[in-house]
């Protein structure tokens, strides 16, 4: 019996993030791709260096103005001090312009661990939410995980433990 190694593509997007979450590990110089959430986020990412990542997107909601529409930025770095070990750090930050309720940004800052072969990572991060240039005390926990179970299928968990808000 032969057995043949498990090689992730090149184009594996999943490399740098789960679902929504960002996983430790960075793309390479001058690669990227573009993405579609849930039809209305369309969005991108793009290797600056090895090192550095920067994302980001937008909402394309029906029935709003483009200028009423959701803007987001994903900048991340991060290294590999170890075989099958990523480290990074990041934010996502997020604003409505023409909102008067959500006047401002929203947003996370985050660092995330990522560790494991290619083929099966597990992920963990911490982040603190911030709103109008405050941020929040406590922080949100997030573990996530990646099995590819062949070259263009992957089971993929993401899981998230939230502080509550304080009462208003």
């Amino acid at each position: 019996n032969q057995t043949e190694s498990l090689s992730i593509p090149d184009s594996h997007p999943n490399a740098t993030r789960l679902f929504f979450a960002p996983t430790a590990r960075m793309l390479t110089t001058g690669t990227g791709y573009l993405a579609n959430h849930l039809l209305f986020f369309p969005s991108f990412a793009v290797g600056l260096s090895d090192l550095a990542t920067l994302g980001g997107g937008f909402s394309i909601l029906p029935g709003i103005n483009f200028s009423d529409q959701m803007f987001f930025i994903t900048p991340k770095v991060g290294f590999s001090p170890a075989e099958n070990i990523h480290l990074a750090a990041g934010a996502f930050v997020g604003g409505f312009p023409a909102s008067d309720e959500m006047n401002g940004t929203i947003g996370v800052t985050y660092g995330v661990a990522t560790v494991g072969p290619p083929e099966r990572t597990i992920t963990v991060g911490l982040g603190w939410g911030f709103a109008n240039q405050e941020v929040q005390g406590k922080p949100m926990l997030m573990i996530g995980g990646e099995w590819l179970i062949n070259r263009r299928a992957s089971l993929i968990t993401e899981n998230w433990k939230v502080p509550s808000a304080p009462p208003v």
